[in-house]
């Protein structure tokens, strides 16, 4: 587990707000080194790892995570070493006050902490009141000439958090929505290098998830695939979630998803796939839309053979969000199993 703890600290330190994916690009294809026949780029964000069979016309399978993460940029400045921030992605403003942040600035990332007012200086009946983002500043402490200079407006501005390792294999950080299902990808394809495939693999890190989808509607394009398996985070099970996620737990396995929107005989095979290989995997039922990439991706030109299976996450879209690598090692097992299956057989068997 120390090695794939080491994979997601890795990529959980790469910079990628929506719309800025590139800063995560000559990392990411460092990361990537020895993994891939081929790495190519596209311009709404996206990065993109091919691993060849070696046959002619080959299958192609897509395997999709999205690469960008929520997070800020500059909208102004507020005097005294203080900016202001718009919201890229679903922020949760609760959990602002008094967060440190990373200020992405030309010249090297700044440190920033949103501004908080203490309990005993607020006005009357303050602490009832919504928490508004425009309400907030991040300060910084430098010089006002000096901020303006390293700072521009629209500029990105992204969480800090240290990542840690917690009891029976959690790991704590930021960004694991959804870099921790790129490590997945990574994890399954290094349990394969040495397999003799029967379908070339694409790797779609895909930009632009969290503001609309855009990376997975034109990395699916380009790729043009047979089939189809996005990754995600998917809430999991606890004290203050709906009923309807209570069966989704930390530490049970991948959740593959039976939804209206992906391909159900698919979907069977990869369960399939888990029970045959002894691997652990939970089951959600979504009727429709799965606000993934997934949904996306099943309508890709004239339609593709599609599925999404998720790790279980705590504490979405925070800075501390919260995951099982054993579900990671799982779901990777199970990615790697459903890859040597494919070309075998017909899938809709």
């Amino acid at each position: 587990m120390k090695d794939l703890y080491n994979l997601a600290c890795s990529l959980t330190a790469l910079p990628s707000v929506s719309g800025f994916e590139e800063m995560a690009f000559p990392g990411l294809e460092k990361i990537c080194e020895g993994r891939f026949d081929e790495i190519k780029t596209l311009p709404t964000g996206s990065f993109i790892g091919i691993k060849r069979c070696g046959k002619a016309n080959a299958e192609r399978l897509l395997l999709d995570a999205h690469l960008d993460q929520i997070g800020f940029v500059v909208s102004g400045y507020a005097g005294e070493g203080f900016l202001k921030v718009a919201a890229v992605g679903g922020i949760d403003t609760r959990v602002l006050c008094a967060n440190e942040v990373w200020i992405y600035a030309d010249g090297g990332k700044i440190p920033g902490v949103f501004s908080s007012v203490p309990p005993h200086l607020r006005g009357s009946g303050d602490s009832k009141k919504p928490i508004k983002l425009e309400d907030l500043c991040v300060s910084t402490y430098l010089e006002e000439d000096e901020l303006k200079e390293k700072v521009r407006i629209g500029t990105p501005v992204g969480f800090k958090c240290t990542p840690e390792l917690l009891a029976n294999d959690r790991m704590a950080s930021v960004q694991l929505d959804d870099k921790i299902c790129i490590a997945t990808i990574l994890r399954a394809i290094d349990l394969i290098k040495d397999e003799h495939l029967a379908c070339d693999i694409y790797a779609l890190f895909a930009g632009g998830e969290e503001i609309g989808y855009k990376g997975a509607v034109t990395g699916g394009w380009d790729i043009d695939p047979h089939y189809a398996i996005a990754l995600d985070v998917g809430g999991e099970a606890g004290p203050d979630s709906p009923a309807w996620r209570q069966d989704c737990r930390i530490g049970d396995g991948g959740i593959i998803s039976y939804s209206a929107t992906l391909d159900r005989a698919f979907t069977k095979r990869i369960i399939g796939e888990a029970e045959k290989n002894g691997i652990k995997y939970q089951l959600i039922g979504e009727p429709t839309r799965t606000g993934t990439d997934s949904m996306v991706l099943a309508t890709v030109r004239e339609g593709v053979t599609a599925a999404l299976i998720s790790i279980p996450l705590r504490n979405m879209h925070t800075y501390t969000e919260v995951i099982s690598l054993r579900d990671v090692e799982e779901t990777a097992k199970l990615l790697a199993a459903v890859i040597k299956s494919l070309g075998k057989d017909d899938v809709n068997v």
